[in-house]
């Protein structure tokens, strides 16, 4: 038989990690929100940039908050795709 003591940890571990994915989504959804600001209708757009002013104007400047976020936001399988098109 589970004792009581291990169902109240076992309890509490399932209620810190429900918290813990609570607060990851509401931040990362507020990221995204941040992020896609002003943009009515996104899309993929892929083409190639025929002089550095087209890519400063695709992705922002350097040191841009939102560009960061969208470096950030890459997953692996686009860094491999988007440069392979």
């Amino acid at each position: 038989m589970i004792e009581p003591i291990h169902l109240r940890a076992f309890a509490v571990v399932v209620l810190l990690l429900v918290a813990a994915i609570v607060v990851v989504v509401w931040l990362g959804s507020k990221e995204q929100a941040e992020a896609f600001a002003g943009i009515k209708r996104p899309m993929m757009a892929l083409e190639l940039p025929e002089k550095p002013d087209d890519v400063k104007n695709t992705v922002g400047e350097l040191k841009d908050k939102r560009r960061a976020l969208m470096l950030k936001e890459l997953t692996p399988d686009g860094l491999l795709f988007i440069p392979s098109y």
